[in-house]
């Protein structure tokens, strides 16, 4: 949209934070989460690339979304993802403060669930619906 991307990475690295936080020259890489078991925890990343700037800072905004297979939904509408100061190359990948973390419990539906992330490029004016899932058994 215009410039500005997104996308949601589901990880089962419970070292997440520790691969992200690396220098920006380091590429992390995250395991890939497409299916939960009972009791097993994964975080779903929301990043982003290539916000508009405002005296060198970004206003992201989103929209979140967590469909149950049950097809009951959680929403969170207009949450900030990120809002500050860009210290680097905007074009860079950056990660949202918001990151929604599951664990399978053993009454929850099995079955696809479904993560929807609007992320708002607020300065930037444009909206980009991000999806992804994975299947709890």
């Amino acid at each position: 949209m215009n410039g500005f991307s997104g996308w949601l990475m589901p990880t089962s690295d419970m070292d997440w934070r520790k691969k992200w936080e690396t220098p920006s020259a380091t590429t992390p890489q995250f395991t890939e989460a497409r299916t939960v078991t009972v009791g097993q925890r994964i975080s779903v990343l929301t990043l982003f690339s290539n916000p508009q700037l405002r005296r060198g800072a970004a206003d992201i905004t989103c929209d979140l979304e967590i469909v149950r297979p049950n097809g009951i939904a959680d929403r969170h509408a207009d949450v900030v993802c990120y809002r500050g100061p860009i210290h680097e190359d905007a074009r860079h990948v950056f990660l949202s403060s918001q990151v929604v973390e599951f664990v399978g419990e053993k009454d929850d539906p099995k079955g696809r669930w479904i993560v929807r992330v609007t992320l708002r490029d607020n300065l930037r004016r444009v909206s980009l619906p991000l999806t992804t899932s994975f299947v709890l058994r």
